[in-house]
């Protein structure tokens, strides 16, 4: 597997091996090894979307939680320093949204 979650095929030898461990897992939906092959992409790029999904999830968390935190604080120092985890947290998600979008795209 690649950095993305899906099947090397850099070889034949290497579709072989995605195609074979496809069908070992018990695939009853694919013919042909075309199909066992573009099946794998399909259920990597779906596992890579949810993960990317979940850290959506867990950014706009945190942003809630800094804007909370910030609301409570009185302190000037701790209010720059959650004014800046704020921001961070919001390019962060902003990061993370963009990576979701150009993956189910």
């Amino acid at each position: 597997m690649n950095a993305n979650g899906n099947p090397n095929t850099d070889s034949a030898d290497d579709f072989e091996d995605v195609v074979s461990r496809h069908f070992d897992g018990g695939c009853s939906d694919c013919v042909t090894s075309r199909d066992a092959y573009w099946h794998e992409l399909e259920i990597g790029n779906r596992s890579v979307i949810e993960l990317l999904e979940l850290e959506v999830k867990e950014y706009e968390l945190a942003v809630t939680y800094h804007r909370n935190a910030l609301q409570r604080l009185t302190n000037p120092i701790a209010v720059a320093n959650a004014a800046q985890a704020l921001e961070d947290t919001r390019v962060k998600l902003a990061d993370a949204q963009a990576r979701l979008a150009r993956r189910r795209s």
